[in-house]
């Protein structure tokens, strides 16, 4: 039986049946339940069959796991998680299925840190990518989730030992149904999820998809014959208001004059009633004819005459299309966006606009000929995008979980301005363009994606190699979050002090209220029982306590922070020594883990006898000066250092702690593979300025250098690396370059004697002479570059030299793929973004939705573009395509 769900369940209610580490994780990550939740979680809970049909964007995909991954959180807790494969998730796109598997990976991360513990829940993948040895490790330990595709699961059902994996599943989740239903894929598909069925009767099935019609059908095909299925239909959750008009009553018996006639007074009729106008035409000479008509017609009401001499008459209408010089089209742009033109006219196939303004009305005049006329703009799923507080985030992370966050925009006139994400938008592409610029980044868009150019914005199918692409270069105003240096380590291996027995009274308090026993507040926080007893000793040597069981009892006995922070500077590994560690990252703990990121290296070891890990780093050095810095900096820990010297001038430097390689380990320092695999981990992106500052005056008295032609140089081994340091100073205001040679062989370090070499140069006078003001003088080589660029005097730029710097393109690939592609509308001008340090745009038109009511309208002109347009209108509610004219 095909029934409708026709209202929501409350918040209270899905909390009621969620656990409450799930609970917690949600809202750490969003303000409230969305309304596919609201109304599909508990039904997905409940085992009831469900087809949700919601925009894109809607959190369908989340709708749900949210009930699956509470399910196996919650038996995971209570010990009972089996060895199965509980769900299975189908989609037809394998590049969907690996976004999928990014997307739950994630959150069982989170949700475990907020545990304190692992969980133990895998998720896999398995369709024609994956590979034989990743195939025998599902056997080995099976996934709890399976992610694949209708045709890699047709060959597990079959496959001798996969398909007894297959047995007792509580949830198959069928995604992009639509796409599947009207093809042999989804007559494949039914068999395989009756045979799914077969062997697990009370198999619960859900069908995901944006844009589906009829939905009863729909359903029927997602669960088969004679068994029940809840449709839940949001799609109406934004307001239309499309209409289909023509010009007069008779379309057959009626003049082309009388026609032409009434056109145009309906079009003025339309345009006056409202704000700003859009009118869409089909061809560019229909562009011109329709601007020339109105004026004509309609003169006063297209014209405004200044109050003030010399009395001038502007235009208060515009023809935009491809024809018109590069400054008219700017120009006419500009006025739309300051609100100074009525009406806009424009041929349908151009992107008008990248900030259109404020539109109240779109006229498509006769048949766009298509519901996806407009092409998206957009991104792949890794783009990264920076942020107000200066870190990056995927842009498909950001649109698949609506995450509500400020981004940072790009102002002519201001530079860079945090921006309040609006709306998320989700599409799909079957072709990416992929750009590689001089400067080493990669940029993956759609074709019609904008990106500021020397010439002002283009789009990506319209560049050329050795084209300038716009790159920040300003000292940005992020809203910085330096973390604490406990939240940047490994909890379950860093230990903190049991003084004043702190630890004891917040338990003992808790116990007290709560009316529970010692060994259950042990089970409630995870901790051995044993040793919570130890930690909590009145007498004698009392048990040092471990990070993540102090600060879960600090979390559950609602410790306030400032509390509990002054026991966080004494931390530990293994030893009895306490060093009081700063609660923050200090400039000299920046400027030395620069000098181990370049001329380091951190070691790891095994202790032999107790099996623990152990670290050493290790430094080498021409410049005693440095080596003399360095031990006066650890020297504060109470570290001892060995220093031994090495043909008479070469310094090496070493000292054991595991709390410095933790802290240096989450910076991007690796303990393996450092030359080429270093990294600028994202937590250093949140940093205030004057910890880069150290940090990159520890790596340039490393790795770097500058001589008396006026260029700061940093070398390393590491792409990543490079590209890391280009985001830093490039947000800080530095123009710079990374270029890349061949290593030369090199006989003092012969591990990297291959490969590349990366260079990241500063070469302005301006930049060098601040750089070197900005950077801790601790050696030679800032001694020597600071006092060299002392003569320096500053030259005033103008404002775009300042905001801007500009990279080659190296080359432009095509990619032929189909996968999702994301993009966001911002909620003030303008409207766009940063993607690494590359300047890019929204969706245009496309993403526009300035009022919560859609408002179109399509004139038709005769008897067949009456028909066409009344079908494509339909087609549009239905399928809810955001074409041009939907904002």
């Amino acid at each position: 039986m095909i029934t409708r769900k026709e209202k929501p369940n409350s918040e209270q209610e899905l909390k009621r049946i969620l656990n409450p580490l799930v609970v917690k994780w949600f809202f750490s990550r969003f303000k409230e339940f969305s309304l596919p939740q609201l109304f599909g979680v508990m039904e997905i809970h409940s085992r009831s069959n469900v087809l949700v049909s919601a925009p894109t964007g809607a959190t369908k995909s989340l709708t749900a796991f949210l009930s699956i991954l509470n399910e196996l959180v919650d038996s995971a807790e209570k010990g009972i998680l089996e060895d199965k494969v509980y769900c299975v998730y189908i989609s037809p796109l394998k590049a969907l299925n690996s976004d999928i598997a990014v997307n739950l990976i994630q959150p069982l991360k989170e949700i475990e840190t907020l545990a304190g513990k692992e969980l133990g829940i895998r998720v896999a993948v398995r369709t024609g990518d994956t590979s034989s040895s990743e195939k025998q490790k599902m056997l080995k330990k099976v996934p709890h989730i399976l992610i694949t595709t209708p045709e890699s699961l047709a060959i597990c059902l079959v496959s001798p030992k996969f398909k007894n994996l297959l047995h007792d599943i509580d949830w198959a989740i069928i995604d992009e149904v639509h796409s599947i239903a009207e093809n042999k894929r989804g007559v494949d598909l039914s068999l395989s999820l009756e045979r799914l069925q077969h062997s697990s009767p009370a198999m619960c099935r859900v069908g995901l998809s944006a844009t589906i019609e009829p939905l009863e059908e729909i359903a029927k095909f997602l669960v088969g014959n004679e068994r029940p299925c809840k449709i839940i239909d949001v799609q109406f959750i934004k307001k239309l208001d499309l209409k289909v008009i023509s010009p007069v009553n008779d379309l057959i018996n009626v003049t082309w004059n009388e026609l032409e006639k009434r056109t145009y007074e309906v079009l003025n009729e339309l345009i006056q009633q409202h704000k700003t106008t859009l009118i869409f035409t089909n061809t560019r000479a229909a562009t011109e004819r329709v601007v020339h008509n109105l004026k004509t017609k309609f003169g006063k009401k297209y014209y405004e005459i200044s109050e003030e001499p010399p009395y001038a008459k502007s235009s208060l209408i515009g023809a935009h299309h491809g024809s018109l010089s590069k400054d008219v089209r700017f120009a006419i742009e500009q006025q739309l966006r300051e609100g100074k033109l009525k009406c806009v006219v424009s041929s349908t196939s151009l992107e008008l606009g990248l900030d259109i303004g404020y539109v109240d009305l779109v006229i498509l005049l006769d048949s766009p000929k298509s519901v996806a006329r407009a092409l998206q703009r957009c991104l792949t799923f890794d783009m990264r995008v920076l942020c107000e507080d200066g870190t990056y985030q995927k842009i498909g992370e950001i649109v698949e979980n609506k995450l509500d966050i400020k981004v940072i925009s790009y102002d002519k006139n201001k530079g860079y301005i945090a921006n309040k994400v609006k709306i998320w938008h989700k599409n799909k592409a079957k072709k990416i363009f992929n750009i590689a610029l001089g400067c080493g980044e990669n940029l993956k868009c759609t074709g019609e994606h904008p990106l500021l150019t020397s010439y002002g914005w283009k789009k990506a199918r319209e560049l050329n190699k050795g084209d300038l692409i716009a790159e920040i270069k300003d000292k940005i105003n992020f809203q910085n979050s330096i973390p604490y240096l406990f939240e940047l380590m490994p909890k379950d291996k860093i230990f903190v002090i049991n003084i004043e027995n702190f630890f004891q009274k917040q338990i003992d308090e808790y116990l007290e209220h709560n009316k529970i026993s010692v060994k259950s507040f042990a089970k409630i926080i995870g901790m051995p029982y044993s040793r919570l007893i130890d930690c909590r000793r009145i007498k004698g040597r009392k048990k040092s306590i471990r990070l993540d069981h102090f600060l879960k009892v600090c979390d559950i006995c609602n410790i306030p922070m400032r509390n509990f922070l002054p026991y966080l500077q004494y931390l530990k590994t293994k030893g009895r020594k306490w060093a009081i560690f700063p609660l923050k990252p200090t400039k000299e703990i920046m400027w030395l883990a620069g000098v181990v990121a370049t001329d380091g290296c951190i070691v790891k070891s095994k202790d032999k006898q107790t099996s623990t890990d152990y670290y050493k780093i290790k430094i080498g050095n021409k410049s005693k000066l440095l080596i003399d810095r360095v031990k006066e900096i650890i020297s504060k820990f109470d570290i001892v250092p060995y220093v031994s010297i090495r043909d008479g001038s070469f310094y090496n430097l070493e000292f054991g702690s595991n709390l410095f390689a933790h802290l240096f380990e989450s910076f991007g320092i690796p303990s393996k593979n450092k030359s080429f695999a270093l990294d600028v981990n994202d937590n250093l992106y949140s940093f205030s300025p004057d910890l880069i500052y150290s940090y990159l005056g520890g790596i340039f008295e490393g790795d770097g250098n500058f001589n008396e032609a006026g260029m700061v140089r940093i070398f390393t081994a590491s792409k990543k690396f490079a590209l890391g340091l280009h985001f830093l100073l490039s947000r800080l205001g530095y123009s710079n370059k990374v270029s890349r040679n061949k290593i030369k062989p090199s006989k003092l370090v012969k591990k990297v004697s291959n490969g590349y070499i990366y260079c990241v140069g500063i070469y302005n006078k301006n930049d060098l002479k601040r750089f070197f003001q900005n950077i801790p003088i601790y050696a030679e080589k800032s001694k020597r570059g600071e006092l060299f660029t002392n003569n320096y005097e500053f030259i005033t730029r103008c404002k775009s030299e300042k905001f801007l710097s500009y990279s080659k393109i190296k080359s432009i690939n095509v990619i032929n793929k189909k996968v999702n592609v994301y993009n966001l509308t911002l909620e003030e001008e303008p409207n766009n973004f940063i993607v690494g340090n590359v300047i890019v745009h929204n969706c245009g038109r496309a993403g526009h939705r300035l009022h919560d009511t859609t408002k179109g309208r399509i004139v038709v002109l005769d008897r067949d573009n009456l028909v066409e347009c009344s079908v494509l209108l339909k087609n549009i509610i239905f399928t809810f395509l955001k074409i041009a004219w939907m904002f």
